[in-house]
């Protein structure tokens, strides 16, 4: 019973570790993608994921540049004003 619940366990910490990689392979490509288009020839991107539940870094990319936040900045103001209005 212990080996079974054991191998339970590392099967889990297996399957994390290659979602995470499989994650970041997926991101990775998609940066690569974006960056590519003639759209953003000009652009700089900074992108920064963490897993939530164990804060360790899925994938960064510029993630210590300082960049003006653009749109980010809407999405705040969008949900203070949902909220304040309705």
């Amino acid at each position: 019973m212990k080996i079974r619940f054991r191998l339970l366990i590392a099967a889990i910490c297996l399957f994390n570790v290659l979602h995470a990689q499989e994650t970041a392979k997926r991101l990775e490509l998609a940066m690569n993608q974006l960056m590519k288009d003639a759209a953003f020839e000009h652009a700089i991107f900074g992108i920064y994921v963490a897993d939530a539940s164990t804060g360790k870094t899925v994938f960064e990319m510029n993630s210590n540049a300082g960049l003006a936040p653009a749109s980010c900045q809407k999405i705040i103001t969008s949900v203070a004003a949902l909220e304040l209005l309705g």
